[in-house]
């Protein structure tokens, strides 16, 4: 830990005046003599051990070191430093911009060749990872982590009614692996609460792939959310309505 003060040059000021001269308070504090020259000038933080030391050479109350304290520092504050004059150096140089540029290129052509070698197996690995850090958060009545409410209650009505449904189930369809909400046969069903016009472009070709399976596609959003998702307002479908779509006897295929 370090301490900056508030008026440090001040408070070393006292402390020269006391000790006599800046080698007689080195002495005091246990410290080179430039580092007396550092901290009245340069505001230079103080270690905690040092600055104890000066605290209780100048018999200050805790109250009065209280109030005169500026800041205090991590131990790793000269990295911290040295790490955000090094970024700012690499950015007003354009180095930054270029490393940048080659670690992202790097990082595609390595999962380029993941794709290429593993298939499905990467795709699934990816959706693991992104699971694990994904926010799933609500637990429904079978059992499954699903990422929000809405999901929940579309997978606690299908449990309730007897439908079995696969949750996030892998689907390739040429190459091109997807992980839709729910499966039920032939019946794909998103639920989405997205704000923003991102997200219906990307579900819209989405749908279209799963169209050109043989899959039926239904996508509820809550009713506040509807006007984001007008490029794909054929396949909308309230909440309340998605049963009248499945039979309790339908199983996963």
């Amino acid at each position: 830990m370090y301490i900056v003060l508030k008026n440090q040059k001040g408070a070393i000021n006292i402390a020269l005046e006391k000790a006599g001269s800046e080698r007689g308070l080195a002495e005091v504090l246990g410290v080179v003599k430039s580092a007396i020259y550092y901290y009245k000038y340069k505001d230079r933080p103080i270690r905690k051990d040092i600055f104890c030391k000066l605290v209780e050479f100048l018999g200050l109350e805790e109250s009065d070191v209280e109030q005169n304290i500026l800041k205090q520092l991590d131990k790793n504050w000269k990295q911290k430093i040295g790490g955000k004059n090094s970024y700012l150096k690499k950015v007003n140089s354009g180095t930054f911009r270029r490393n940048l540029i080659k670690m992202r290129r790097a990082s595609r052509e390595m999962h380029k060749q993941l794709r290429e070698k593993l298939c499905g197996r990467y795709f699934l690995n990816q959706y693991e990872r992104f699971r694990k850090v994904g926010w799933y958060k609500f637990k429904t009545e079978r059992g499954e982590i699903v990422r929000n409410i809405l999901e929940k209650r579309i997978a606690d009505k299908l449990f309730q009614f007897g439908i079995n449904y696969q949750y996030e189930p892998c689907i390739n369809i040429n190459k091109n692996y997807y992980f839709p909400d729910f499966k039920v046969n032939n019946i794909i069903i998103e639920c989405t609460m997205w704000r923003g016009f991102d997200k219906p472009l990307k579900l819209s070709k989405k749908v279209r792939n799963f169209e050109k399976m043989g899959y039926k596609v239904f996508v509820i959003v809550p009713n506040n959310l509807r006007r984001f998702y007008k490029r794909i307002e054929n396949y909308l479908i309230d909440e309340d309505k998605i049963l009248n779509k499945l039979s309790p006897r339908m199983t996963p295929s």
